[in-house]
């Protein structure tokens, strides 16, 4: 059996290099529920999490957004300055958040949206570094006259969005909360705004 390579639809690779700290022009280009296995050091199982992918023309970032009683501040954060809208339901479990924003944030409308986001980062006692979105405020409203491009090492800007980790290896590339995601009641999900074109 003979396989077809058509490359009439098919754009050359670009190259995108992941993004140091400073302030980008980004739009979401994918998102995945991941249900981690396994469980933390005190017993308890781990979080599941949003791992959501963002890119420019200048480089690519991902972040983890957990799914957990801590963390829903941040997912709410998310919703409201990048769609400009609020989550207002009640799910049964972490799975059903994880699918709910996944339908959401890889919607055609919501790819279509750039957003100024500025992005720090995490610098272990190895010297690597993890770049990652602080918990909030990393979306520039409307309007605003942020210098964009890299930090400097060093400067205002790097100071306030890049951390030092004393551990002596950093193993995430995101802010991670530890709490676990309570059971709720069951909600039907209603579109509020039908003419927007998003599932909620």
């Amino acid at each position: 059996m003979s396989e077809q390579f058509d490359f009439k639809t098919v754009e050359a690779a670009k190259s995108v290099s992941y993004l140091k700290p400073g302030n980008y022009e980004l739009s979401i280009v994918d998102a995945k529920y991941v249900a981690p296995e396994g469980t933390k050091p005190d017993g308890s199982p781990k979080s599941p999490y949003v791992e959501v992918y963002f890119e420019g023309s200048v480089g690519k970032l991902s972040d983890k957004f957990f799914i957990s009683p801590g963390a829903l501040g941040r997912i709410q954060y998310l919703c409201e300055a990048w769609i400009g809208k609020k989550i207002d339901k009640v799910f049964e479990n972490g799975a059903q958040v994880g699918a709910y924003l996944v339908q959401l944030l890889t919607h055609a409308n919501v790819k279509k949206i750039t957003k100024k986001v500025t992005v720090g980062g995490t610098q272990g006692r190895d010297g690597k570094f993890y770049t990652n979105l602080p918990f909030s405020g990393f979306v520039h409203p409307e309007g605003s006259n942020f210098p964009m491009g890299e930090f400097k090492e060093g400067d205002y800007a790097w100071n306030q969005n890049v951390k030092m980790n004393n551990n002596a290896s950093t193993s995430t590339n995101s802010v991670v909360i530890t709490d676990d995601f309570p059971a709720g009641s069951v909600s039907n999900p209603v579109d509020n705004d039908p003419l927007d074109d998003l599932p909620f």
